[in-house]
């Protein structure tokens, strides 16, 4: 096992929990996607697992409770079999999505680094560094009840 094994396999579990119950695989691999454009923006130094662990500086909502993780949930076993493509993307370097079955979520999410959910009150932090600052974060998408931000 190497560190990349590690690091893939927290990033499907860190999605599922983040997107919690009853989330769909593309609402997973949303946050899974934002937590790539962090690393590659260069936020903890680009260390992936740091970037995940410290997530909670940035969370945008209050109380929203982490799901667990069921390996038998077919939305979940997505997530995993699809975290390779989100965790290898070459998007930043090429026009082209990396592939084929995700180009539209690919494209949707763009360079967000930031999510949070309509439905539980927002932080204070997240609604004045984020959300009414729309000149440094501009909301790049939606997904049901998720927003998400550059």
């Amino acid at each position: 096992m190497t560190i990349g094994d590690v690091q893939r396999a927290y990033l499907a579990i860190f999605a599922a929990r983040e997107a919690g119950l009853n989330a769909s695989a593309d609402q997973m691999k949303a946050i899974a996607m934002c937590i790539r454009n962090r690393v590659r923006q260069g936020w903890e130094n680009g260390d992936w697992i740091r970037v995940m662990e410290r997530s909670c500086d940035t969370r945008a909502n209050l109380g929203r409770p982490l799901a667990e993780i069921d390996v038998s949930d077919r939305d979940f076993q997505i997530m995993a079999r699809d975290v390779d493509e989100i965790y290898f993307s070459r998007r930043d370097w090429q026009k082209e999505p990396s592939r084929q079955s995700m180009p539209d979520l690919d494209e949707a999410i763009g360079n967000a680094v930031f999510w949070g959910f309509i439905d539980y009150p927002f932080t204070t932090w997240f609604t004045e560094k984020v959300i009414k600052d729309q000149k440094n974060h501009p909301q790049k998408s939606g997904m049901g009840v998720m927003l998400f931000y550059e």
